[in-house]
């Protein structure tokens, strides 16, 4: 299993804990916040990754910075004592799991103010809001399972025509649903985003017009759901060889060369159908 990158920013954070002698080992860390420590070992020997309520609860009891966790950006800690402007609340970070997604839906249709939360990239661009999807199903078998988390930020509707990728995978919010899967953009011409992995009543690919979409969230990370059954002795050779595979971290990088491949293969299919016209 490949750890993903915010797993190893939680480590890091372990480690700068530990630097500052707040707790003394990785079990005094798990004593602390009621948290296993066998489960902790797995994470940091990288043999898992670290769940959105561990995170949850080191930001609250440890001030671990969760915007260093998610972006990259700022110190590992904060100074829980000081104004909470000095660090990112984890709170700012929105976190949809499989039922709110609907809900969320419902927020963004109706422009319902006060709920939605927002966390900022600091960087020299235009900033991009962030948010935290559960994966309601398996629908992009094997490279993202029910339970999977993935990282998501933003992209503007004036920035859709040139920043959303064919064949990438990305979350869009629509007037009815939250979709996940892979786009054929058409905006410059019809207005209109296609939808790869999403069947319409027809049986055809479903076709949103932009009047239609709400929100489009570009995946940046990928935090893989665990998995007991990878760990059993019990389990067949084969089977668990199997589940290890599904269970391999899908970061950004190989997200891009997953569509790429994607792409070249339906690219190919197209030129055999027009050779078989």
């Amino acid at each position: 299993m490949s750890q993903s990158i915010v797993s190893q920013r939680f480590i890091l954070c372990l480690k700068e804990l530990k630097a500052a002698y707040i707790v003394k080992s990785d079990r005094e860390f798990c004593q602390r916040i009621d948290y296993v420590s066998q489960n902790l070992s797995q994470i940091v020997k990288g043999k898992r990754d670290v769940t959105i309520e561990l995170i949850r609860k080191a930001v609250e009891v440890f001030g671990f910075n969760a915007g260093f966790i998610f972006s990259g950006n700022g110190n590992p800690l904060t100074d829980i004592t000081a104004d909470s402007s000095s660090g990112v609340s984890f709170d700012a970070i929105r976190f949809l799991p499989n039922h709110d997604h609907q809900k969320y839906v419902k927020e963004i249709n109706e422009n319902i103010p006060g709920l939605l939360t927002t966390f900022q990239y600091h960087s020299a661009s235009v900033p991009d809001d962030v948010r935290l999807f559960e994966i309601s199903e398996n629908a992009l078998n094997p490279y993202l399972y029910s339970g999977d988390v993935i990282l998501c930020k933003r992209i503007q509707s004036k920035r859709w025509d040139r920043l959303i990728r064919d064949f990438y995978v990305h979350v869009i919010i629509s007037n009815n649903d939250l979709h996940l899967s892979r786009i054929q953009k058409d905006i410059r011409k019809n207005s209109q985003i296609e939808l790869l992995d999403v069947l319409s009543d027809e049986g055809d690919p479903l076709l949103l017009d932009l009047e239609e979409t709400k929100e489009i969230w570009e995946i940046t990370h990928v935090i893989k759901r665990w998995s007991r059954e990878m760990n059993s002795k019990s389990t067949p050779l084969n089977n668990r060889i199997d589940e290890l595979g599904n269970s391999v971290h899908i970061n950004g990088d190989s997200i891009k060369e997953l569509n790429s491949t994607i792409e070249k293969l339906l690219r190919q299919m197209r030129e055999l159908s027009s050779q078989g016209r």
